[in-house]
């Protein structure tokens, strides 16, 4: 006699022994061996036990009926559910695109009512065409007029709007990449955003990315700029008197190691200064921040706050996700072409060191922008991301919602998909209430998305085939969140033909007791969820479905002038399985792996004579070999090669 303690695969079924208090889950096995002058067997004699069956991934997606041994990855059908988030199933959630123009090569997007019409219009800088441009947004995003803000200026890559002289309208900031390098400010004479006064601010190299902030707490709007060469670091720029014309330089960073991405300005520490969070494309050093003294004389402190060895920053924004009131930091990471993955880091409140990093997508290829923004409406800050494959139309755009104090997943929509979706932001474009998704791509399309998420859906299991386990079904649980505003609920039914399993249960909405829903001795089950959502963006999420059930008390040996089975050689290629019948009966055989996961079954009506039995091509390892007939159970083990 001797026991065997085994970890089970994914979708495996498992004793509920020690289900919640070890990390390995014990199958005792009794081998004994028994001999007669016809053949030499092994017998399994197995104490009562409960099981568990479960379901904890769908990542495999729909398109599998069953009946299966275990449940696995997939599942059979699904209606407006998202499976693709591994070890989760959502509601999927939907947008509405609009165009807002084809025919523009831009990198960055921002959006603000530049004529004072109360709808919220859209900045862009065309990098080819060498102009600063708005859309006017007219009639709540359904049309759109071009101006050009400035034509003079080869390589126009970056615009911010923002009030340089205090006059109540938008103002905007251009960055110029090419002869030469400079910073402007393009002051909006009219209040129309039609007439502009063209100001120097300063010159820098190759600036990728700015925002306004009041640096220096005088009540005015101050630009900060990052370089994307590394001789030319991060500067701010004073708006010395209010007016939008007299600008004075600081230096916060002379240079980087590798140039800045994209920088974020926010207080970072508390403290009452604004800090820069910037993100480098190299995996060196991919997020730094740069600690504001508050102090002029003394020079600002840089922090690695994050490197990842494989990946850079591409991307990121900072906001308050945890909602604890210190601010954290989205960022999207891409470094070589076909890798790139979404992460918050969260601020403790501490110093900028040993930040925890919750990866939201481990696989997110080309990643390339990253915003802040309360998308759902719920009061909690989502995070959006898009993505930026060449030459392929496999580029997305996706909300992560924020599950709010209950700190739990983070559901995903996927909202468009297209070519190199180089930027994504947000805008009230429609002025419904709800913030829309703006977004532009690398064919000179700018796009606008009105988000909803789906107010039902439904996902089917595939049919779970425990025959040869001779289930008494006990009890049905399942884990994950039902935010505010969404239910979820399941539908069971059974029977012992896979092909007719009769009609859906009556609605389960606490887990319990499976009797009352199917009968507890079938041995094909299937299970059905439903998901509801009242909000307008909102998902309750299924992270695991259980059943459990006893299993036969014992296999008893018994006459073997049934059936019996023939000698199986040890090692073998287990290739076949023969068995001998004395007479025309029914029977059944089973073959189970090392784990007790039976991983092929066959059943039927046998004449007289030696059967044989083809397997299917199992890897290496241990299997135990059953046979079943009418009271007659025989079993033998052999050591596949």
């Amino acid at each position: 006699m001797f026991y065997l303690a085994v970890t089970p695969e994914e979708g495996a079924i498992m004793s509920r022994d020690n289900l919640f208090a070890n990390a390995f889950y014990a199958l005792l096995l009794c081998i004994t061996a028994v001999s007669s002058a016809a053949t030499a067997a092994l017998c399994i004699a197995a104490a009562s036990a409960s099981y568990e069956t479960r379901q904890f991934n769908w990542i495999h997606g729909p398109g599998y009926p069953g009946p299966y041994q275990y449940w696995a990855k997939a599942f059979h059908t699904g209606e407006n559910v998202y499976w693709e988030n591994e070890g989760h199933i959502h509601l999927q959630g939907t947008s509405e695109a609009h165009t807002v123009t084809g025919s523009e090569s831009c990198d960055f997007l921002q959006a603000e009512d530049i004529n004072g019409d109360g709808f919220s219009d859209i900045i862009v800088s065309n990098t080819y065409d060498a102009e600063h441009l708005w859309f006017e947004n007219l009639k709540g995003g359904t049309s759109w007029v071009r101006h050009v803000i400035d034509t003079s200026k080869m390589g126009c890559y970056y615009s911010v709007p923002f009030d340089a002289d205090g006059d109540g309208d938008m103002d905007v900031f251009g960055a110029i990449m090419r002869t030469p390098d400079s910073l402007m400010c393009y002051l909006n004479t009219d209040g129309q955003g039609l007439q502009w006064e063209e100001v120097y601010i300063g010159g820098m190299i190759a600036c990728r990315h700015a925002e306004s902030a009041d640096m220096d707490h005088d009540g005015d709007s101050d630009i900060v700029a990052a370089s994307f060469s590394k001789t030319d670091g991060v500067n701010w720029y004073e708006n010395a008197d209010g007016s939008g014309k007299e600008w004075i330089e600081h230096t916060i960073i002379e240079e980087t190691r590798w140039g800045v991405q994209e920088i974020s300005v926010n207080d970072l520490d508390q403290d009452g200064d604004l800090d820069v969070a910037a993100a480098h494309r190299t995996c060196d050093e991919s997020i730094i921040v740069l600690e504001n003294p508050g102090v002029p004389e003394v020079p600002w402190k840089l922090h690695d706050l994050y490197t990842d060895p494989k990946l850079g920053s591409e991307g990121l924004d900072t906001g308050d996700l945890d909602g604890d009131g210190d601010i954290d930091i989205a960022e999207v990471e891409f470094n070589t072409p076909g890798f790139g993955r979404v992460i918050w880091l969260e601020n403790d409140g501490g110093p900028f060191e040993n930040w925890e990093i919750h990866v939201l997508m481990d696989s997110f290829p080309d990643a390339r922008g990253a915003r802040i923004a309360d998308i759902t409406g719920d009061g909690y800050n989502d995070i959006l991301a898009s993505s930026d494959i060449v030459d392929t139309p496999d580029s997305y755009v996706y909300l992560f919602q924020n599950p709010g104090p209950s700190g739990g997943l983070w559901a995903r929509y996927k909202l468009y998909e297209g070519h190199r979706f180089r930027d994504v932001n947000s805008a009230d474009i429609d002025n419904d209430g709800w913030l829309d998704v703006i977004t532009l791509d690398g064919y000179h399309s700018i796009y606008w998305l009105s988000v909803q998420g789906d107010s039902c859906g439904t996902m089917t299991s595939s049919i779970n085939d425990m025959t040869c386990y001779h289930p008494v079904w006990q009890n049905m649980d399942w884990e994950g969140c039902e935010l505010p505003g969404t239910d979820m609920y399941f539908q069971v039914r059974g029977s012992n033909d896979p092909d007719d399993l009769g009609e859906w249960s009556e609605m389960v909405y606490e887990p319990g007791p499976v009797a009352g829903f199917t009968d507890s001795t079938f041995s094909y089950i299937q299970y059905r969820v439903h998901m509801e959502n009242s909000n307008n963006i909102g998902t309750p999420i299924l992270d695991e479905v259980s059943f459990f059930f006893e299993g036969a008390e014992g296999i008893e040996e018994g006459s073997s002038s049934g059936a019996a089975l023939l000698p199986l050689p040890s090692p073998s290629s287990l290739g076949s399985v023969s068995f001998q019948v004395a007479e025309p009966s029914d029977a059944a055989l089973y073959v189970y792996d090392l784990s007790g996961r039976c991983v092929f079954t066959v059943s039927g009506h046998w004449q007289s004579g030696t059967q044989t039995v083809q397997l299917p091509c199992l890897p290496a390892g241990l299997y135990t070999v059953r046979l079943e007939s009418g009271n007659f159970s025989e079993t033998a083990r052999a050591v596949k090669l």
